[in-house]
């Protein structure tokens, strides 16, 4: 259900995401935090945000067009200090921009991005910035193939994310970006 309505969505959504480096992440949507919330209502919520706390990054989106959209940053920075998160990246992420007439225009501060899910724009940068505030689990290698290890090459071009590919006389070349795990188990082939 979407509706533009205080706890419309009170159950926490999970989507699988891929980011431009081709990592693959799991993007929980939790509750939105609130100042003055009924008891009942934040323990009802506490197991869902202490979600956060094991997070490898925090995104704190915000309505741009709210007029207490800096009241709900300051609750939700204050939530987020009391759960022991100061040590997990946080990104704020303005939405809603498309309705805050001249938000695209003002220059970025920190790490805030500004997006509207209706029209998309913005998303780029911000699964940009994701992958960057990410701790690193992959990275670029230049590998050669034999024609006899197909199958290798092929859960290459499966679990990584290939940017060049060429058959050469002495096998398969690529040039990917895959996990240190699978390049780990790839090294016979990693050139140089």
């Amino acid at each position: 259900m979407v509706e533009d309505k205080l706890f419309a969505t009170l159950d926490p959504t999970s989507r699988a995401l891929v980011l431009p480096d081709g990592r693959r992440v799991m993007l929980i949507d939790t509750v939105g935090l609130i100042r003055r919330l009924p008891h009942h209502l934040v323990e009802a919520f506490k197991s869902t945000l202490e979600e956060a706390a094991s997070a490898a990054v925090i995104l704190n989106v915000c309505d741009a067009s709210g007029k207490e959209c800096a009241e709900h940053l300051k609750v939700t920075n204050e939530l987020l200090d009391d759960l022991n998160c100061g040590d997990t990246p946080v990104l704020t992420v303005m939405n809603k921009c498309d309705l805050a007439p001249g938000i695209f225009d003002l220059p970025q501060i920190g790490k805030a991005m500004m997006i509207s899910a209706l029209t998309g724009r913005g998303l780029d940068t911000l699964l940009s910035e994701i992958a960057k505030a990410l701790p690193p689990t992959r990275r670029q290698a230049e590998l050669l193939f034999p024609y006899a290890a197909g199958a290798d090459a092929a859960e290459m071009r499966r679990e990584g994310v290939v940017l060049e590919e060429d058959f050469r006389g002495d096998g398969l070349y690529m040039k990917a970006i895959a996990d240190f795990r699978l390049l780990d188990r790839f090294k016979k082939y990693i050139l140089n």
